[in-house]
């Protein structure tokens, strides 16, 4: 297959992402589907798309599609992706894989009856920072690891009080499940998607219970809506011990009242690192000849999304096996949002 037919499911600010970055490897998105029909009719004359529904069951019906690309609310990534795989295509979809467990148990069950195959769209593993610490990672380099301590700290970032990111129905969760879902899948990726052994978590909702009250700068997803709703959390802290006795530690925040952090810590016994989180050199420390040292990467500043797509183009084209962001890993990812979302609300360790 040298020239695979793309189809997408939403026509978002991040289908627009996925759209670009897909016009700079030289592919070209064949249909389109969104309800709305502005954002689709505008979609298709930016990128050029020549075929554009309102519904996704008429795109997946009338277009010889290949690859499936689904970005829309995540209370529609289940329904969307198995469609897609009943009709044998490939899917990359957004994260997080599936609103729920069950949910995205069901779409890995479909993917055993497809000939199609499922990426879960954990961008930031493609980040150069973050490949460069994990092959170090799976060269032994650190040694053995035993903690990541992954820290998503905004001042003030809820997305947007009254959307579909703040109401439980829609999102499936909050900070955990909007921005943490980017550093649990880097960590499962690097440590080889793990099996998870118990989850210890205290979720909040600190800050968009009472929009009143709620000082921000601006809401990146678009101003408040009348009345929001905001039944989901906005800061999470847990503990997750794998199998194998690795430990991770999580600190995600949508709003806090201290300094904004991002970056992801990995501790070996030979060697640590900390990945900066959206841009910036990881740094790997060390010793050498009884000496500490402290040495930093230089990585490229390469388009994480552009890198998602030639690995999962390469995939399709059967140039590579797919190792990376798979079914399983997504699977894996859910287990710890259901078990951190399930133990904060029955206080106390979930064991799986």
């Amino acid at each position: 297959m040298t020239d695979p037919t793309i189809g997408i499911i939403g026509a978002g600010a991040i289908s627009q992402q996925h759209a670009t970055q897909l016009a700079e490897l030289g592919e070209t998105v064949d249909a389109v589907a969104d309800i709305d029909g502005e954002a689709r009719e505008s979609f298709a004359a930016t990128y050029d798309v020549p075929a554009t529904y309102e519904g996704y069951e008429a795109m997946l019906a009338d277009a010889d599609l290949d690859i499936v690309l689904v970005a829309v609310p995540n209370a529609l990534h289940a329904e969307c992706t198995i469609a897609a795989l009943e009709r044998d295509c490939n899917v990359l979809v957004e994260k997080p894989m599936a609103r729920t467990l069950d949910e995205a148990e069901s779409i890995a069950d479909a993917e055993r009856e497809s000939e199609g195959t499922v990426m879960v769209g954990f961008t930031m593993t493609f980040s150069p920072a973050v490949e460069a610490v994990t092959e170090r990672v799976h060269d032994g380099e650190l040694g053995d690891v035993f903690e990541v301590d992954c820290r998503l700290v905004r001042r003030r970032g809820i997305p947007q009080l009254g959307s579909w990111f703040t109401q439980k129905d829609l999102s499936g969760g909050g900070a955990l499940i909007d921005a943490g879902v980017h550093l649990l899948g880097v960590t499962v990726d690097m440590l080889d998607s793990p099996d998870v052994e118990s989850v210890s978590a205290r979720t909040g909702a600190h800050f968009g219970s009472d929009p009143e009250e709620y000082t921000y700068l601006d809401m990146w997803a678009g101003d408040p809506v009348e009345d929001p709703t905001f039944d989901v959390d906005d800061s999470v802290r847990g503990l997750v011990r794998f199998a194998d006795g690795t430990t991770l530690a999580l600190d995600v925040t949508w709003a806090s009242n201290r300094e904004p952090e991002r970056r992801v810590h990995v501790l070996g016994d030979e060697a640590g690192a900390t990945i900066p989180v959206h841009g910036g050199n990881p740094t790997i420390y060390s010793t050498e000849r009884d000496e500490l040292t402290d040495t930093e990467l230089q990585v490229q500043d390469d388009d994480p999304i552009q890198k998602e797509w030639s690995y999962f183009l390469g995939v399709v084209r059967g140039e590579c096996e797919h190792a990376k962001n798979t079914a399983e890993d997504g699977l894996t990812v859910q287990r710890i949002i259901d078990g951190t979302y399930r133990s904060s609300e029955q206080g106390q360790e979930v064991s799986f």
